[in-house]
This record gives C-alpha cells, sequence and structure tokens, in this order.
C-alpha cells in the first residue's frame, strides 16, 4: 500500500507539472495566434452546422426549473440597456469618486460576491441599487445575512449555482429547495465544472453548448457574469473596477471587497494574476459561444480601466466612457 500510495502521489505531482507546462506554452503569443486561426476554422463548420438547422433547441433541463423564462425574465430586467458590470479592482475608487456624472443614464447595474460594498460607497450616491447581482465565489450565507437584495420588491435577479449551496459554504441546516421556493422568482442558476485547457482539445472548450448552454469553465465570476448580461441582450457592456490584479493605487481590491476571505495578500494576488491571464485566454472563445448558441449579434464591450491586466477588450478612460454612455440618457419617470 505504501508503494502504491507514493506511485499515486508521484502521478498527481506529474500531472501538475504537465498542467503547468502546457499552460505556459498556451500563453507563448505564437502558440495563442495559431490556437485562434485553428479554432476560427473548427467554429466556422460548427456554424454551418448550426445554420442548417431551422431552429436550435437548447437545452435547459439541468438547470432550475423553467430556466428559459428565466433568462427571459433577465432580458426584461435589463430591457436591452447597457450593461455596467462593477468589479472590485482599486480603480473604482474613480468611478466613487464621478458616479453623479452616471445620475441621468439609464443603465442597468450588475455586480458580485461582495457587491454590497459597492451599493453603499457607489450607488446610493445616486438613489440606485443592483439590479442582477453573482455570488459564486464565496461562502453563500455573507449573501443571505449582510443584505436584503432578495427581500426587495423590485424586480432584480440573483445569479448562482447549486455548488455554492454546499458545505461548508452554508451551515448545517440550510434547506436549498426551501430558498428556492421562496425566492423563485429572482433566481437563475448555471454550472461552472473544471475545464482544463487540455492539449486534446487546445483551446477548443466544450462549454457551453447546445447540450449544456448555461456550463461555463470554472473560472474566475467574472466570465460567467459577463456571459450572461450577454445572454440577457444588453446592448453594450461596460466594465467597472475590471483590473485583473494590482493597478498604479498600491492596493488590490477596492475598500473592504475580499478582506473576509481568509488569504494572506499576497496569496490573493497571486490567485488572482493567474485567473487573469486564464480569462485572457479562454474568454474570447466563451463569447463566441454564447453568440453562436444564442443567435447574439456581438456588442461593444470596453473595460474602464487603462492599466487593467485583462486583455481581451478595448480600454477607455472615464472621460471617453462617460462621453460613449451620454446617448444613453434616462426617459421620464424610468428606472433600472
Amino acid at each position: 500500500m505504501g508503494v502504491e500510495l507514493m506511485f499515486g502521489k508521484l502521478l498527481k505531482i506529474i500531472s501538475r507539472l504537465r498542467s503547468k507546462i502546457i499552460m505556459k506554452v498556451l500563453f507563448m503569443p505564437v502558440v495563442r495566434r495559431r490556437l485562434e486561426e485553428i479554432s476560427r476554422t473548427y467554429e466556422f463548420h460548427d456554424m454551418l452546422e448550426l445554420d442548417e438547422k431551422q431552429e436550435v433547441h437548447l437545452n435547459f433541463a439541468h438547470y432550475l426549473p423553467d430556466t428559459e423564462e428565466r433568462i427571459e425574465r433577465l432580458r426584461r430586467v435589463i430591457n436591452k440597456r447597457p450593461v455596467a458590470i462593477i468589479l472590485h479592482g482599486p480603480s473604482l475608487t474613480e468611478l466613487e469618486e464621478r458616479i453623479t456624472e452616471l445620475e441621468d443614464y439609464n443603465i442597468c447595474y450588475f455586480s458580485l460576491n461582495d457587491f454590497w460594498a459597492v451599493e453603499k460607497h457607489i450607488l446610493q450616491k445616486i438613489n440606485r441599487n443592483l439590479s442582477v447581482v453573482q455570488c459564486s465565489g464565496l461562502p453563500i450565507t455573507q449573501v443571505i445575512d449582510n443584505s436584503d437584495f432578495l427581500e426587495r420588491q423590485e424586480d432584480n435577479i440573483f445569479i448562482s449555482e447549486r455548488d455554492s449551496f454546499r458545505p461548508p459554504a452554508i451551515p448545517e441546516g440550510f434547506d436549498l429547495d426551501k430558498f428556492i421556493k421562496k425566492y423563485d422568482r429572482k433566481l437563475l442558476f448555471f454550472t461552472s465544472i473544471f475545464t482544463s485547457i487540455r492539449i486534446k482539445y487546445g483551446l477548443f472548450l466544450p462549454i457551453p453548448s447546445i447540450e449544456y448552454p448555461l456550463h461555463f469553465p470554472r473560472q474566475n465570476s467574472f466570465s460567467m457574469l459577463l456571459s450572461l448580461a450577454l445572454i440577457g441582450e444588453a446592448s453594450k457592456v461596460v466594465v467597472f473596477g475590471g483590473d485583473g490584479g494590482r493597478i498604479n493605487t498600491g492596493e488590490l481590491y477596492f475598500r473592504e471587497c475580499a478582506s473576509a476571505s481568509g488569504y494572506s495578500e499576497p496569496a490573493l494576488e497571486r490567485s488572482l494574476m493567474k485567473d487573469t491571464k486564464i480569462f485572457n485566454v479562454t474568454m474570447p472563445f466563451i463569447l463566441e459561444k454564447v453568440y453562436k448558441l444564442y443567435n447574439l449579434r456581438p456588442v461593444d464591450i470596453v473595460n474602464c480601466s487603462e492599466q487593467s491586466h485583462y486583455t481581451p477588450f478595448r480600454k477607455l478612460s472615464y472621460d471617453e466612457t462617460v462621453n460613449l454612455l451620454k446617448s444613453f440618457k434616462k426617459d421620464a419617470g424610468s428606472d433600472c
């Protein structure tokens, strides 16, 4: 048994080393360009297959009941408006200082995890709330205990997945079925799975797909939230606080965000930079799949963080972003 145990541990070490080597190779610019060329060829053939069919039926049976209607509800909440995804990078300080410039703009606000800090320090200044939040990367009891989001009378959406409601993320005795029944109209669940970038796949991510349209690679929450903003038919997406790591402010996160993670700052920074690198490689391919599966036209996605480590989207200053949003003035009496 001792020999077998040692052999098993050795195999695990070899597997981890191999994965690290593969990731380094895939991040090389020359390799990335070649994989992108190959991927476009495969995507083209996939598109032909979809176009040959009169109608594509996505299978939502793996998720909450009536998920198609839940997606339609998300679309009604967004209502073809631009979506502002508010992340927790230190550049968010400028949005905190300038949020009143967006007071009269018809924007639908998204955020995730420690979202109450965004409402408390930023959106309260213009008497607005988040319309869509996603919590899947922290103990879910923080959401239940620290926010009245689910109790609000307004039409808002809470995005998560079943795995977020498993121990140790929830206290003993928590009844998920009762939770779903109580907040049914506000809930939309996806599924994230470990989908390694392997040589046999290259960057041909098997999800999302027709059979699993709300399955996503298990990586940073931003990737899922952005995908769902597009599935919700946002007319444009503007990302605030999307730094993907430390920038010139010296801080790693905005205010108290992630302060309860339990990890040291160096460990958080290493994890954040790793997540950002994976996002930069995989997100363009995930977006292509989302556009194709849901028959969506690509929309403009901009990152209001000029020093951001995220690379898939163009980066704009705050002045440029405010100018970009000027055409979205709220109509009299409208609200998010």
